[in-house]
């Protein structure tokens, strides 16, 4: 299974029992335990931050583009990696999108093509 169709249906999974255990015990799993994280959080100042940036989906360019991998297209397309990359070969020979560096440009149409 692709990794990111992997994570994907873990975070599903994790959802799903967060629900049941709200469902059987009438209360959040997390509910009552804000003043040990408070505390952790103090203690580790910055953590958040640094694990957002390492764990991040989108990346941005200096332009603020943001744009996705080939796995994570992958996955929100439901094809493999691949079929990905081997669409965007055949694109990139009818000359209709140029691809360098992880970077996707469509080109324009020649005048009359349409």
């Amino acid at each position: 299974m692709d990794p990111a169709c992997r994570k994907a249906r873990k975070r599903a999974q994790e959802k799903a029992w967060l629900e049941r255990w709200l469902k059987d015990h009438g209360t959040s799993y997390f509910s009552g335990d804000y003043a040990r994280i408070r505390g952790w959080r103090e203690t580790h100042p910055g953590y958040q931050r640094q694990w957002r940036a390492r764990r991040r989906r989108e990346i941005h360019n200096v332009m603020g583009v943001s744009f996705y991998s080939d796995e994570k297209t992958a996955c929100r397309l439901k094809v493999s990696v691949f079929e990905i990359k081997a669409a965007r070969q055949g694109l990139v020979e009818k000359g209709l999108i140029a691809y360098r560096n992880g970077l996707t440009q469509v080109l324009s149409l020649p005048k009359g093509s349409l």
